[in-house]
């Protein structure tokens, strides 16, 4: 995905694959997408489709506590900014999502005994 040289996240990412949501307020539309990994700071995430997205635009991120977590609730949604935007194959697209709260705060999904 992206070379070590061109990492720009201040804490270390870990692989995660699970379900989540993106919230896009001007389009008030949820787009169904799969986390590629997290950190105290960010995420890689995979939307399933495509959407105007752009690097600055602000937007939630709805990380499920447990899996699978079918539903999650809008009271659990991270409000982040969007750094860079990537297109991927088959109408999908990868987006590097910064977290606006303090990590503290964040009850992320990481895996037990990982640093993040």
């Amino acid at each position: 995905m992206f070379s070590a040289a061109a990492e720009r996240r201040s804490s270390p990412r870990v692989s995660l694959s699970r379900p989540c949501k993106v919230y896009e307020p001007r389009s008030r539309r949820y787009l169904p997408a799969t986390t590629c990994n997290v950190s105290r700071g960010g995420a890689l995430v995979r939307a399933h489709r495509s959407a105007d997205l752009s690097p600055g635009d602000r937007v939630s991120l709805g990380l499920p506590h447990r899996h699978p977590q079918p539903v999650i609730d809008s009271a659990t949604l991270v409000d982040a900014r969007i750094v860079r935007v990537l297109e991927s194959t088959g109408g999908e697209m990868l987006l590097a999502i910064e977290f606006l709260e303090s990590s503290d705060e964040l009850h992320l999904p990481l895996p037990a005994g990982r640093a993040a």
